[in-house]
């Protein structure tokens, strides 16, 4: 009989990767597959493995087998509709924190939301600020909204699509102190499919539309004395903590 640690040797699959996979199907931890890793599986649970390693054998992302991805210390929802957030984003995060007062109502805007990771957590570390989040596409919104719900925070104040965005700065302009800052996160990237480069389809450019970079243009113009911008660098084949300027 095929044991757990046979299972997961033969997948074809690297150990971290199999583990993953494996602790969904069987709904153990991995403690308890090391524990028992001569343990051997039962028929259907063995075919369930199977069905996932195959897809990532294909080239799907893990993170969108399981529909689950870990960022700064909580677990969001993920879909082939948002991009998976990535480790090295943390540091924007953490730039973002040390620009935004723990005590002040200061208004965040996160353009381009996706799985709403960046603006989560930044309204999980600063309770006092605004946080409006921002996307093109409604599907990727519906994912915020519901990382926003599972975290008990209220990230995703409005649902404004980007092509909403001049009105919404004006917004920020004729409220906002001039002591506010406001970290943006644009993210322009894969999507996803074996690491292929190119745009994610609801980053692309909206027909008859500016660019992304060129809205960014435009944004910085208008952000008021004191408040500053920030970006990630989400386009498939940077190496990791690579930067883009």
């Amino acid at each position: 009989m095929t044991t757990l640690a046979q299972l997961m040797a033969e997948s074809g699959l690297p150990l971290p990767e199999a583990r993953m996979l494996l602790e969904r199907v069987l709904e153990k931890s991995r403690a308890w597959l090391i524990a028992h890793a001569d343990a051997t599986p039962g028929a259907g649970a063995g075919q369930a493995f199977s069905a996932l390693a195959g897809r990532r054998r294909q080239g799907e992302p893990v993170a969108y087998i399981l529909g689950v991805r870990e960022f700064f210390g909580m677990e969001f929802c993920v879909a082939p509709a948002v991009l998976i957030p990535r480790p090295e984003t943390e540091l924007l995060v953490d730039l973002a924190l040390e620009r935004i007062p723990g005590n002040a109502a200061v208004r965040v805007l996160d353009l381009g939301t996706g799985s709403g990771a960046i603006a989560i957590a930044l309204a999980h570390e600063r309770r006092e600020a605004r946080l409006t989040a921002v996307d093109i596409d409604y599907a990727a919104l519906s994912i915020a909204r519901a990382n926003a719900s599972r975290h008990g925070v209220r990230a995703v104040r409005r649902n404004l699509r980007s092509d909403r965005l001049q009105p919404a700065l004006r917004r920020r302009r004729r409220s906002a102190s001039g002591h506010g800052r406001c970290a943006l996160r644009a993210a322009a990237g894969s999507g996803g499919r074996r690491g292929r480069p190119g745009l994610h389809p609801r980053h692309r450019r909206p027909r008859g539309g500016a660019s992304l970079s060129g809205r960014l243009v435009a944004v910085r113009a208008r952000l008021r004395p004191g408040s500053s911008l920030s970006r990630t660098a989400a386009r498939a084949g940077l190496p990791a903590g690579a930067k883009r300027r």
